[in-house]
């Protein structure tokens, strides 16, 4: 939504201050800002390469993947503000979870991610 709003200021010449509406729109597109992270060599956590547009499709890919396993985040590709994200424990979970997050979603496709549990962040004080 950040994206419209954006890109309805540059058309009416006001100055948004922020990034511009190709690059927020770049954002809100899940895949395509994974996508955008591997390009510059920024790390990413494993996930599918583009959108599953099924839970079928999803549990295909967390069983034929080595090394991608529960537990996964289904996310929503597009849209999704926050809400279109689930943490799925085991495989029984998926398909509830794979609907919820698509009925959430702007554009009905998710993505999978492994989940990264007990993250540690650092952080510097200047």
């Amino acid at each position: 939504m950040l994206g419209l709003r954006a890109g309805a200021c540059e058309e009416a010449g006001i100055i948004f201050v922020g990034p511009t509406s190709t690059q927020l729109s770049h954002f809100g597109d899940k895949t395509h800002a994974r996508q955008l992270a591997i390009d510059n060599g920024l790390p990413v956590v494993p996930a599918t390469p583009g959108a599953v547009a099924t839970a079928e499709e999803a549990r295909h890919y967390i069983d034929t993947i080595p090394g991608f396993e529960y537990p996964v985040i289904v996310k929503a590709s597009f849209g999704g503000g926050g809400r279109g994200m689930r943490v799925v424990h085991k495989q029984e979970d998926l398909e509830e979870a794979f609907q919820r997050c698509s009925s959430e979603a702007l554009v009905g496709p998710c993505m999978l991610a492994l989940t990264v549990t007990h993250a540690q962040a650092n952080t510097a004080a200047v």
